[in-house]
């Protein structure tokens, strides 16, 4: 129960004694995981040899390898050399990754994923491909352990590019001693797949496509590139139902604010199509960053983004574009 009052507090703190009747090992793991004791023996049809070994069970000590995948030696291999590149990463200031993909979904796909990943990135267009700057654990403040794993988990799709050249800018050691990686590959050219996107990106499109507007949404499939800016690589597109104009929107809920003020930029130099950028409340941006003038507009949200409010400002953006007058 939410907001319920509970008079007098127990003098036990967090709670009270709880006791649970066990009579699983899963229940165990269960009472063990939230520090609740167990009632449990032979009258819940538990015998004392199951009951001495699910007691300890949620354990890592107790962990037991019960099953392990068909590996081929070249394949274990490979995975550790990988495991060892993922590794010295973690120690990665910046990440500057050269890409080459065979097609533009590929690339569509590929910038899908670093958002999935929250990566702090930008993108830049080359006379081959894209240059991807990837900002390193060990240039944050805080949360480093969280985002090198994100980082790790993104170097499989960066190496299934068709090619892929990547320097890292390192900090090595206990004495942090500069140093600089740089590896180059050729993948199979299985770069793409299945688009990702996040939850709140997911969220937002089923809660539109339950209100009852004019506007269509559809996961985005257009990448905006202007030449010395960078590329911008919208989430969802709407499209108005009566008048067919398309207005995009990409969330930077997890960027910094350079990120936020390089799309300001880009908005400024003319995009293609307008584009709503949603700006989350704490990297205390306003909205102003983008007056009228400019066909794109910042949404600013607190917590989670509310779909009226994306809706007003869909709106907003429309009606700047029926009447056309000075926008770029």
């Amino acid at each position: 129960f939410k907001d319920v009052p509970i008079r007098p507090k127990p003098v036990q703190q967090p709670h009270p004694p709880i006791w649970m009747a066990a009579l699983s090992p899963e229940t165990f793991e269960i009472a063990g995981r939230y520090g609740l004791n167990l009632l449990f023996g032979a009258v819940f049809g538990l015998s004392p040899e199951a009951a001495d070994e699910a007691l300890f069970s949620d354990l890592p000590s107790e962990a037991r390898v019960t099953r392990v995948p068909a590996l081929t030696p070249e394949v274990l291999a490979d995975d550790y050399e990988r495991s060892a590149r993922q590794a010295i990463l973690l120690k990665a200031v910046s990440i500057t990754a050269d890409v080459v993909c065979r097609s533009p979904s590929a690339y569509r796909v590929l910038f899908g994923k670093l958002k999935f990943r929250r990566l702090l990135h930008r993108i830049e267009r080359t006379e081959r491909g894209y240059r991807i700057v990837i900002d390193g654990p060990h240039s944050l403040f805080d949360s480093v352990t969280k985002y090198g794993l994100s980082l790790a988990l993104m170097l499989p799709a960066l190496e299934a590019v068709d090619e892929l050249r990547l320097s890292a800018e390192l900090r090595w050691g206990r004495r942090r001693e500069h140093l600089r990686f740089n590896y180059e590959t050729r993948g199979v050219g299985s770069a793409g797949g299945e688009a990702v996107e996040n939850d709140d990106v997911r969220g937002l499109a089923a809660a539109m496509a339950s209100l009852d507007t004019p506007w269509r949404v559809a996961p985005a499939e257009r990448l905006f590139d202007v030449p010395g800016l960078g590329v911008c690589v919208p989430d969802l597109t709407f499209t108005h139902a009566k008048t067919g104009r398309a207005v995009h929107l990409e969330v930077l809920g997890y960027w910094s604010r350079d990120a936020v003020f390089r799309r300001a930029e880009l908005a400024e130099a003319g995009l293609p199509e307008p584009v709503v950028f949603a700006v989350s409340s704490r990297l205390r941006v306003s909205e102003e960053v983008l007056d009228d003038r400019t066909a794109s507009a910042l949404y600013v949200y607190k917590g989670v983004m509310n779909p009226r409010a994306v809706v007003r400002r869909l709106n907003e953006v429309h009606a700047r574009l029926c009447s056309g007058q000075g926008l770029v």
